[in-house]
């Protein structure tokens, strides 16, 4: 927007311009009354063009007037115009919008300053976006971190690319030992040449593999058994980029269905022992229990042994009708395999079950299934908390969790307009590249000192943050009470020695970390304890880093003066 712009609404070409910007647009004269408002300005605040026509739009909030202050005056100064400023505005019904904001002055045909033309861009459904995005990664790589069950990720030649702390143990291999090792390196040719076939059928139909079991060779030569899903990672314009899945390391179980076929008439009493449950039953709709170990009489809270014999089968299925399903699958195929089943304790508590059964027939030529059950409960609960997290992270924000729908309202009701949403968010892949590099950082096996360097300069990169290229991070080490310089960039030479230890409460720094919340001055005022000769004028952001709801530590961005805090959200 250019000094030299010369509203006239009589022109057709500049009225239709304004008329379907869908950016909300308002013109001032030069004191400071509205002459002019468009549709999206009155769609997106509340009031009429007749409403505001000649009066000045009553509309900052009080802690925004300052710098919509200092606003004005840089347009009224030599540069004429402020672009990208962010700012609050109130709607007619007092609602709050955050508000991007370019303003220009403009002349009239004599060459006159005449009024202001002002674009106030709506990006209140843009940043809570960015938020809910954020706390969905967090919440995505929390659960990474503590599910039992490993999981991968690796690209379309099949190298490894991800890995949590669980796989490691499975696989035998450190994460950076995994990162130069496809998964064909962890198994003989023949189980490779049958895993590829299945990671070919899941990129060919993009049907994931929910469980397949293969022989692991660890590093150090020992075999395992692996239990393990696969399905396609897709990038955002849905072309299939690599795959990821759960490993589970099913070597025990394996030994223990091993075990049972060869030793059940022989060693009962082991057989009792056993943390599974075991049983013998006859199949079909009246099916009943031949035999069970006195672990299956636990997993279904049974009193006693001859009450639990006198049970239809049916009644311990959850949705009953299963149970044929159940049956008739185990006597066609001659087994059953890993069959995860809903079912309910004899007091009404229900439970995910895995089964593994096999179809025998006595000397009578009476057909009945020797199997286990093994309890999954705990693994279902992981594995769904890991599912919903994938969704989240995948569809951004598509689907919101409970949590965050009962915490903001306002939020679930700019559900309906994700689309508009989605479209804003391509408009800011630099942001997206900074989380995503921070996040990298954090994956990285690197010192915690190199890890808040490299952050440091990462968050002073971007291009859309005005700050000084200015900046440093502390951390509360074995004073609780004291922050210490870890990191900094440009710093000036008299504060790398005042700043090195820094008190809770003193200067802004300490004062953000003693009160835990984050700290804001526009400019060198009295809060600013530390001073030296020559100080440049500056503003300050400092945020409170917190861990387990206490102040970890502060990161300080030195801010140009015109900032103010909401844009650095």
């Amino acid at each position: 927007m250019s000094n030299d712009i010369k509203p006239q609404l009589s022109t057709e070409q500049y009225r239709l311009f304004l008329e379907a910007s869908p950016d909300p647009i308002a013109i001032y004269d030069l004191q400071g009354n509205a002459t002019y408002v468009n549709p999206a300005f009155e769609e997106t605040f509340g009031w009429s063009s007749e409403e505001l026509f000649g009066k000045r739009i009553d509309f900052v909030p009080e802690e925004n007037r300052l710098e919509t202050q200092q606003a004005i005056k840089q347009v009224f100064g030599p540069a004429g115009k402020v672009t990208g400023l962010d700012t609050r505005r109130f709607t007619k019904s007092g609602a709050i919008l955050d508000i991007r904001l370019s303003a220009a002055l403009f002349n009239d045909e004599s060459g006159n300053q005449a009024g202001l033309i002002v674009i106030l861009r709506d990006v209140t459904a843009h940043l809570q976006a960015e938020e809910a995005r954020r706390k969905s990664e967090e919440k995505y790589r929390a659960i990474l971190k503590t599910i039992e069950d490993g999981y991968y990720e690796v690209d379309l030649e099949g190298n490894f690319t991800f890995c949590n702390h669980a796989a490691e143990a499975i696989f035998g291999y450190t994460q950076k030992e995994l990162m130069k090792l496809d998964y064909r390196s962890l198994m003989d040719e023949e189980t490779a040449h049958v895993v590829s076939k299945i990671f070919s059928k899941v990129y060919e139909t993009g049907a994931p593999n929910n469980g397949f079991d293969w022989r692991l060779i660890t590093k150090d030569g020992n075999i395992k058994f692996v239990d393990t899903s696969v399905s396609l990672i897709k990038n955002a314009s849905g072309q299939p980029i690599g795959y990821r899945g759960i490993a589970r390391d099913i070597t025990e179980r394996k030994k223990a269905v091993g075990a049972l076929r060869a030793s059940q008439e022989k060693y009962m009493d082991l057989v009792e022992n056993l943390p599974v449950g075991i049983y013998r039953n006859t199949p079909g709709a009246k099916g009943r229990f031949l035999e069970v170990n006195t672990t299956m009489m636990k997993m279904f809270e049974a009193d006693s042994k001859k009450e639990f014999l006198k049970l239809n089968v049916n009644q311990l299925y959850r949705d009953p009708s299963q149970r044929k399903k159940v049956s008739e699958k185990t006597a066609k195929q001659g087994f059953l395999f890993n069959e995860e089943i809903e079912l309910v304790t004899l007091k009404g508590k229900p439970f995910w079950a895995s089964v593994t059964a096999t179809k025998k027939t006595d000397e009578l030529g009476q057909v009945y299934f020797d199997g286990i059950i093994q309890d999954i409960t705990e693994r279902k609960i992981a594995e769904k908390a890991l599912q919903k997290a994938q969704v989240e992270l995948e569809e951004r924000v598509e689907e919101r969790t409970t949590e965050l729908t009962q915490a903001n309202t306002q939020l679930q009701e700019e559900i309906t307009e994700r689309h508009r949403t989605e479209k804003e968010l391509q408009k800011n892949i630099e942001s997206q590249q900074v989380i995503n590099k921070l996040l990298q950082i954090s994956l990285e096996e690197i010192s915690i000192d190199e890890q808040l360097e490299r952050a440091l300069d990462i968050i002073l990169s971007p291009s859309w943050i005005a700050t000084l290229p200015t900046g440093s991070i502390f951390l509360v080490e074995d004073d609780p009470e004291v922050l210490v310089l870890k990191a900094q960039r440009n710093l000036a030479q008299p504060l790398l020695t005042k700043c090195a230890l820094v008190p809770f409460g003193y200067c802004l720094c300490g004062r953000a970390a003693a009160d835990g919340k984050p700290f804001f001055s526009g400019c060198l005022d009295h809060q600013h304890d530390v001073q030296y000769e020559g100080i440049s004028p500056h503003g300050h952001y400092n945020l409170p880093i917190h861990v387990d709801n206490k102040v970890a530590g502060v990161l300080n961005l030195y801010l140009m003066m015109v900032i103010r805090k909401a844009m650095l959200k």
